[in-house]
């Protein structure tokens, strides 16, 4: 039995690395060793039934995620945590892995690093990635209304107020407030 499983062990590394990209590197994921491995590049492959085969992601509205079966019970797993836990230490237990570059698709590990939720939205702002003002899909106001607002307030007006304000732009008091006190839209001067 154990000289079998070699033999087969040995043909799936020449399977493997028949299907490896350049410099593309494999190891088993944590749980399902013998069963799936992980790459360098963001690939994931199964040695189900004694055949390598490369897994295809699918987009779960943000990242690639991918479903491993064990036992009989079928888990999802986002690739890039799978690329992370593989290749990257994680010597301070950071819990989130962010995407250097912004894109979600680029799961290699050059890509991935571990930080904390502070960190990764602190850098996703710092480079540029977050979409501000009326760039971002639920932003209710343009930079016009912005401005128009932080002009016009004069606070408890009957037309200026932050009431007033809030009712015309169809959004509430304490988001006038935020405007007013440049605690949103600061970028608009």
């Amino acid at each position: 039995v154990l000289e079998k499983t070699l033999r087969e062990y040995e043909e799936f590394l020449t399977e493997l690395d028949a299907i490896s990209l350049p410099g593309e590197k494999w190891r088993w994921i944590c749980g399902y060793e013998g069963l799936y491995t992980v790459s360098t590049k963001g690939r994931i492959s199964s040695f189900l039934r004694g055949k390598v085969t490369i897994l295809n992601p699918h987009y779960d509205g943000k990242y690639l995620q991918v479903k491993l079966s064990k036992n009989g019970k079928v888990r999802g797993f986002l690739v890039h945590r799978l690329v992370a836990l593989a290749f990257i230490p994680n010597p301070e237990n950071k819990p989130e892995v962010d995407h250097r570059d912004g894109n979600h698709f680029n799961n290699c590990v050059e890509n991935l690093r571990w930080a904390t939720g502070k960190e990764n939205s602190n850098y996703a702002a710092e480079a540029g990635l977050l979409k501000t003002g009326e760039n971002n899909s639920q932003a209710k106001l343009t930079e016009e209304k912005v401005r128009y607002i932080r002009e016009n307030y004069k606070p408890y007006d009957s037309e200026f107020g932050a009431k007033a304000l809030a009712r015309k732009f169809g959004i509430n008091r304490s988001a006038i407030g935020d405007i007013i006190s440049g605690k949103t839209w600061k970028h608009v001067k």
